[in-house]
């Protein structure tokens, strides 16, 4: 999973989900994210820096900032503080994880309805000049002699 190209949100999604599914602590499945994170990943996307800010921050003062995180990710951040205070998250991180899914299921499929189009550059620039140098050059070769 971890060489996929998913984006971290739903990674912290599932481990998350995971952590609690398997009675830990939400602070379990955030360390583990940030373990995952940090040795595979690196904190490379903005998503990850912004959650590694976050986490710090909140270790030590229990007060976020939420103002470098799109509104989805505000979702989860805020949904994640609210599981750090002992209100029970996992009916709410299976319904975010089911949007991400979403998500992530349509930019499969806009990226795939772009193939075709980008299938044919090498078509139209490499085969189709090469069939034509197959089919003019022993016509050309017949009108010079």
């Amino acid at each position: 999973m971890d060489d996929l190209n998913l984006p971290n949100s739903l990674i912290l999604v599932w481990d998350i989900k995971r952590a609690i599914e398997k009675n830990l602590s939400l602070q379990q499945g955030l360390q583990k994210f940030v373990q995952r994170t940090a040795n595979i990943r690196g904190f490379q996307d903005d998503f990850s820096k912004n959650f590694m800010k976050w986490w710090q921050i909140w270790q030590k003062t229990q007060v976020s900032d939420l103002n470098n995180f799109n509104a989805q990710h505000r979702a989860l951040i805020t949904l994640i503080e609210s599981g750090l205070r002992g209100q029970s998250i996992y009916e709410p991180i299976k319904s975010i994880e089911a949007d991400l899914i979403e998500m992530c299921e349509a930019d499969i499929q806009e990226h795939a309805a772009k193939l075709p189009l980008l299938l044919q550059i090498p078509l139209v620039f490499l085969v189709f000049p090469a069939i034509c140098i197959l089919l003019l050059v022993p016509t050309l070769c017949q009108l010079a002699f």
